[in-house]
């Protein structure tokens, strides 16, 4: 639930979300930009799978590129566990 509050914020005012991101940009990308990112996104959420990951490590690589995190972020996740 914590999570579709945050993403109704988010798609509430995807300006403010924007300006959070450049805030903490170590690349320069500018509130612009990251708010044509933040538009571009579905924040609804769903029963994860193994696209959701795929999606989410695409994610964690963009943000590790942009300076928002200091080392990778490897995601993995075993659906067959889970059953």
């Amino acid at each position: 639930s914590e999570l579709s509050r945050i993403g109704g914020k988010i798609a509430a005012d995807p300006r403010a979300a924007a300006t959070l991101l450049a805030s903490g940009d170590r690349s320069g990308t500018d509130i612009d930009a990251w708010e044509k990112v933040v538009r571009s996104r579905d924040f609804t959420v769903v029963p994860i799978d193994d696209e959701i990951i795929a999606e989410q490590q695409e994610e964690a690589d963009t943000l590790l590129r942009h300076g928002h995190f200091d080392t990778p972020i490897v995601l993995k996740r075993s659906l067959e566990t889970t059953k």
